[in-house]
């Protein structure tokens, strides 16, 4: 008879109570697992996607859009590194994997082509691909340097995109708390994702669908709005980048149409605390005070000056309109308006007084203003009037004659566009009020570079109104950017049926905002997706 030693019955024995301890949790429901104690085993066996069912997902690397990503990064690098260099360009844009841009100046080609070597870097790397490029440069001629993106660097960039997603697919799946998924190259531009025991595949769609998306941003840990605008350097950088980020030669400053209010106050002695809220009530002294420019001008006419020296930019300045300005410095001035329209004088009537006196010292600050603004190089201003419009002047009262309007409006700005042709710099009038026809037929008469006008107009309609010589910009309704009723598919018609439109007139047309486009906190991605969508029409 076979004998077993004691030792060898009890180490059996506790190896066969240690795996029915280890096994058991796999038949107990999870209520009861839950109450095993804690220094007893009760981790259960991971069964696969075949045993124990699960989710399986097969997803494909977006590679044409990080092409497109690829090639934006170098349409910023040459743009800074141009303007850095004062080589002046144009036509500098990215489609597909390729990228151009066009030397405006032959002589400096040479320089320009060497400073587009240097962003064009070897390739990281491998054995295979040890000094090659990531773009291939060609001259087609005409001043044109045009770079490709080689087939080695897409296959680097396949190979490393695949891997970089295949580790955020891991990441986030971690983040659901599964157990042993299986994420796995599947050819050469997708990747297989099965999460064994996760029953609900549209948790894992809405994990894995959000878009992740890396850049790179030279971080300023001391950027500082406030101090930015009060620094014309980088006020002025700001503008280069912004109009850089458009893709347009007009480098159109920050519009804040307080400014002038504030230099008009400080001149009579207000405190600052009180500028905002402050109305004269009285009539001030007459003749005009001595203006000095406010920190906050003096920044606009140092950012402008910055700007001027960068090539292939159109310095512009901007400031407010003179009927406008008085507005913001009269508590009521719909009242007097109308009385001066009805024949009421000033000798009659303090408040007609009133606006008549804050009118003109308002025209001679803004006269210094844009002066100042065409000393540092501004070569067009925008004099933005938006209380010019139906609310302040009567429409009744109008259609007995447009004498009270040409008095307050249109006789102040010719003021301020004869002052521009001395100097030699254009005109850009922007009113996105509520207008009326006989309001922009004045309009009309400034001979103006440039119209701006709101939504409410009718665009196609005005081109009969306004000469050939003048061009009308405008007037996608911008101002309702932020509500999420108006999507991004409906700004998109509303361009492409303004540019049709505008075709069939014949007159000369920018498509652009109705105002300047306002921040919303929250809805800022929203808003530059509406911009973004009407700019590629």
């Amino acid at each position: 008879m076979l004998q077993v030693s004691i030792w060898t019955r009890l180490i059996t024995i506790i190896i066969l109570v240690g795996g029915i301890l280890l096994a058991l949790p796999n038949a107990l429901s999870p209520n009861v697992r839950a109450k095993i104690p804690h220094w007893l085993p009760s981790a259960t066996v991971n069964l696969g996607l075949d045993l124990q069912g699960g989710s399986y997902l097969l997803l494909e690397v977006d590679l044409p859009q990080v092409q497109k990503d690829k090639g934006e990064a170098m349409v910023g690098d040459l743009r800074a590194a141009f303007r850095k260099a004062h080589i002046a360009y144009t036509d500098l844009s990215a489609q597909g994997d390729s990228v151009r841009v066009r030397v405006s100046d032959p002589a400096r080609m040479e320089e320009a082509a060497k400073l587009v070597d240097g962003l064009n870097p070897a390739m990281a790397t491998s054995v295979l691909t040890s000094g090659a490029k990531e773009y291939a440069i060609t001259q087609p001629g005409g001043g044109l340097i045009a770079l490709q993106m080689t087939d080695a660097y897409k296959a680097q960039n396949q190979q490393q995109i695949l891997q970089q997603s295949i580790e955020v697919v891991r990441r986030r799946i971690d983040e659901m708390g599964t157990r042993e998924p299986s994420i796995e190259a599947n050819g050469e531009d997708r990747i297989l994702v099965q999460v064994p025991g996760l029953q609900d595949p549209g948790r894992l769609k809405e994990m894995l669908g959000k878009t992740a998306k890396m850049t790179f941003q030279l971080v300023d840990e001391a950027a500082d709005p406030a101090a930015i605008e009060l620094d014309g350097e980088r006020l002025g950088e700001v503008v280069v980048e912004s109009a850089g980020r458009f893709n347009t030669p007009l480098a159109v400053p920050l519009m804040d149409l307080k400014l002038e209010k504030a230099a008009l106050l400080a001149a009579r002695g207000i405190a600052t605390g009180e500028i905002d809220s402050y109305h004269f009530s009285e009539l001030p002294a007459a003749g005009a005070p001595e203006f000095v420019l406010t920190p906050r001008m003096l920044a606009t006419c140092a950012a402008i000056r910055h700007v001027a020296k960068q090539p292939g930019l159109v310095a512009m300045g901007m400031g407010i309109g003179p009927f406008s300005l008085m507005t913001k410095l009269i508590s009521d001035p719909i009242t007097p308006v109308f009385l001066a329209g009805t024949g009421v004088t000033a000798a009659e009537d303090l408040e007609v007084a009133l606006i008549e006196r804050t009118l003109e010292l308002g025209t001679e600050l803004l006269l210094q203003y844009f002066s100042a603004q065409i000393d540092a190089g501004a070569k067009a201003l925008i004099v933005c009037e938006p209380a010019a419009n139906r609310v302040y002047f009567s429409p009744n009262q109008l259609a007995n004659g447009y004498d009270i309007f040409d008095r307050y409006v249109t006789a102040p700005m010719r003021r301020i566009k004869a002052m521009f042709d001395a100097r030699g710099v254009d005109l850009v009038f922007h009113d996105c009020g509520e207008l009326t026809t006989g309001m922009v037929e004045r309009f009309a008469t400034l001979d103006a570079a440039m119209l701006s006008f709101g939504c409410s107009r009718l665009l196609w309609e005005d081109a009969a109104l306004i000469p050939k010589s003048t061009v009308l910009y405008g007037n996608l309704p911008t101002k309702r950017f932020p509500a999420p009723q108006l999507s991004v598919a409906e700004v998109q018609r509303l361009a492409r049926e303004l540019l049709d439109k505008m075709r069939a007139t014949g007159h000369p047309f920018i498509l652009g905002s109705e105002c300047d486009v306002l921040s919303v906190p929250g809805s800022e991605r929203a808003i530059m997706a509406k911009v973004e969508a009407f700019m590629k029409c």
